[in-house]
């Protein structure tokens, strides 16, 4: 990939959300790269010119499996991402954890 842009891999299930934080780099755009590999643009916001960008809660569409965030870096980015699985029907009220990864 290009040396300019971190890779952030995690796994995540169709219809699951994510949201998170993203430290080390104010710079977008933030694509994601679903199993699909489909791409789009993750919105963020970046609260106070902080080098911080919050991604706004995104519903995932791109099939199951290994997702790809691109973030234009030129250093490393610490990051906290947050996959909240689907809600069940009431049929089934055992959720599945919300995933966190962080770094």
């Amino acid at each position: 990939g290009d040396p300019s842009t971190a890779t952030i891999r995690f796994d995540g299930a169709a219809d699951s959300v994510l949201s998170g934080t993203l430290e080390g780099s104010s710079a977008t755009p933030v694509v994601l790269v679903s199993p699909d590999r489909d791409s789009v643009e993750v919105e963020t916001t970046s609260p106070g010119g902080s080098g911080r960008l919050r991604i706004l809660p995104l519903t995932l569409q791109g099939g199951t499996g290994t997702y790809e965030l691109r973030v234009p870096a030129g250093q490393t980015v610490r990051y906290r991402l947050k996959v909240v699985p689907p809600r069940r029907t009431r049929a089934s009220e055992a959720e599945s954890p919300a995933l966190v990864v962080s770094r």
